[in-house]
Parts: structure tokens; C-alpha cells; sequence
């Protein structure tokens, strides 16, 4: 597991320091920007975990590679608080780390993409922990 982390952490670091090699010169916005992410979770019974909402978030940085490729490296997270009617006690917390890539379809003040993204999930709760890659 540990070569597959390294192996993923050098591929995420290789296409961020690609990317001014790949935009040198280039006529497009080819500046770096920042972002932030929000949001309710609402899980299922399914989860053993209680019903009410829970904040989730996230943060992203990204640039444009071409004019209609823009690529971000992501983190989120998430805690969830275990329903304690069924002897389970603590918390869930899940964090994914991922890179994402947009196909921007047309130019102008609406985009509309087309997003893939390859990651890994970390979780840790009161059964196990671990990751999971995820695409």
C-alpha cells in the first residue's frame, strides 16, 4: 500500500510542475486560482450513524493547462457522528485527496465541462481504517 501511495503522490506532483512547462506562451488565462467547497451530508440508516445533517468541505487549487483543460489538485472532508442505538460510539471521518480534470466545452461567461477525477479516500471510524482509490 505504501508503493501505491508514493506512486500517487509522484504522479499528482509531476502534473502540477508539468503544467507551466505545458502552458509556456500560451494565449488562454494560465493563472493559478483557489477555491473553496461547502455542504450538508445527510447519510442513511444504512451507515449506522444518526440521521442529522453534518458539514462537509472542502478546498481546491487548479490552473488552466490549455484553453479548454483545467486541471485541480482537491481535499475534502467530512465527520459523521455514529447513531449510538446501535452500541456503536465516536465518529466517522472521511478525507479524499484527488486530482480532477475539466474539459471546458465553449469560452465566455458560462462554461459548461465535463469533470473526471482519480483520487484516494481516507476513513477512519470505530470498525477500521484505511484508504480506497477512487475514479
Amino acid at each position: 500500500m505504501k508503493k501505491l501511495d508514493r506512486l500517487l503522490t509522484l504522479s499528482l506532483l509531476l502534473a502540477v510542475l508539468a503544467t507551466p512547462v505545458l502552458a509556456q506562451d500560451d494565449p488562454y488565462d494560465n493563472r493559478w486560482y483557489a477555491g473553496a467547497a461547502g455542504g450538508l451530508v445527510w447519510p442513511d440508516s444504512d451507515r449506522l450513524t444518526d440521521e442529522r445533517p453534518d458539514m462537509h468541505f472542502g478546498i481546491h487549487l487548479g490552473r488552466f493547462v490549455s484553453p479548454a483543460l483545467s486541471l485541480d489538485l482537491r481535499l475534502d472532508r467530512y465527520k459523521l457522528d455514529y447513531d449510538e442505538g446501535f452500541g456503536a460510539s465516536g465518529n466517522v471521518t472521511q478525507q479524499s485527496y484527488g486530482l480532477v480534470g475539466r474539459y471546458h466545452f465553449t469560452e465566455g461567461r458560462t462554461r459548461p465541462y465535463f469533470l473526471a477525477g482519480l483520487g484516494i479516500q481516507d476513513h477512519d471510524n470505530f470498525f477500521d481504517e484505511g484508504r480506497d482509490i477512487y475514479a
